[in-house]
């Protein structure tokens, strides 16, 4: 299975961002380094510094110093202060250079968002991943919220971003975002992966957070753990099989369509109840009349104390108080 690429990206907004998402990317918050961290402290040593001042307050340092040479103002609270990039490549790497292929990210992001704050690769999680902050400055203005856009500008920069990278390292364009029963079915998955291999997220005291943005997302996470979203949606594009299709399905396969076919001439050919075989005439006895049958009410007997009249002649009952013979004689009609 082909691989596929992961590009993320996030608008900073908010005095201070800059700053708080350098020491987040250079390893200096002590806190996220605990036991019950998703970092291997162990590992850090393996994560390159690929561009950008030393420090995190020199990353913050250059972003004021450019927006200062390029004459930008004082900037509005909600204003986007810098865009970061997160490309990631599946657990084991899928065959890919690291170093070569979070290169080419990093120039392309520089030529989407603007100059390069920092970059730094991350090798001490569960996937290498690089992580890039972008100064969305273009001829003298901040504009970090035009450059990302909504869902159309981000399906555009991720069919851009596979066009010029991802393909060439022979990697696969991310699956658009899922929705849907796909959604549900792929985070379903997501999280039974998650609790198999005891995954140390299940005892972040984020594990909610985390969990939420699964059941919002699962694309990222089942890509990161090497899960084919689109399995999920070709999966949840076939309608489910009600109780009646299956009884009836004939199944797959020659030898069964032919079974089928003999069951359903068989049934043809029966004899139903009271019926010639094929013939759908009553059953009577050769040469002779048909037999009697009852019309309603099959089985009823004569109850106890009603005359049986059956064999009687007919009687013609007057409304007038006098015998039935009486009454034939004097011509009496009711």
């Amino acid at each position: 299975m082909t691989a596929a690429a992961v590009l993320r990206l996030k608008k900073l907004t908010g005095a201070g961002i800059v700053l708080a998402a350098a020491r987040h990317n250079r390893r200096a918050i002590a806190a996220e380094l605990g036991v019950a961290s998703h970092i291997n402290p162990a590992r850090c040593c393996l994560n390159v510094r690929m561009e950008g001042p030393d420090t995190p307050e020199g990353v913050a340092e250059l972003a004021q110093a450019l927006m200062g040479a390029a004459g930008v103002g004082k900037l509005r609270r909600d204003a986007v202060r810098a865009v970061e990039a997160v490309f990631s490549l599946p657990a084991g790497g899928a065959g890919v250079d690291p170093a070569a292929y979070f290169a080419a990210c990093v120039a392309w992001a520089r030529e989407q968002f603007g100059p390069v704050l920092s970059a730094d690769a991350h090798h001490d999680e569960a996937t290498p991943h690089a992580h890039v902050l972008c100064l969305p400055l273009k001829a003298g203005r901040m504009v970090g919220s035009d450059l990302v856009g909504g869902p159309a500008r981000l399906r555009t920069l991720q069919t851009a971003f596979h066009a010029a990278v991802a393909q060439g390292f022979g990697l696969k364009r991310g699956a658009a975002r899922l929705s849907g029963l796909s959604r549900e079915k792929l985070a379903a998955a997501v999280l039974a992966h998650m609790k198999a291999a005891a995954d140390p997220a299940l005892k972040s005291a984020a594990w909610p957070a985390i969990r939420d943005a699964i059941e919002r997302d699962p694309r990222p996470f089942a890509e990161s753990i090497g899960f084919d979203a689109s399995r999920a949606s070709e999966a949840a594009k076939r309608p489910a099989r009600t109780l009646a299709s299956i009884m009836t399905s004939v199944g797959k396969g020659a030898k069964t369509r032919e079974a089928a076919e003999r069951r359903d001439r068989a049934l043809m050919r029966s004899k139903p109840i009271g019926f010639e075989a094929g013939e759908g005439l009553p059953d009577r006895p050769e040469g002779g009349p048909p037999k009697t049958r009852t019309i309603g009410s099959v089985g009823f007997t004569l109850a106890a104390g009603v005359p049986d009249r059956s064999n009687r002649p007919h009687e013609v009952i007057s409304s007038s108080s006098a015998s039935p013979t009486e009454a034939h004689a004097s011509g009496g009609v009711s």
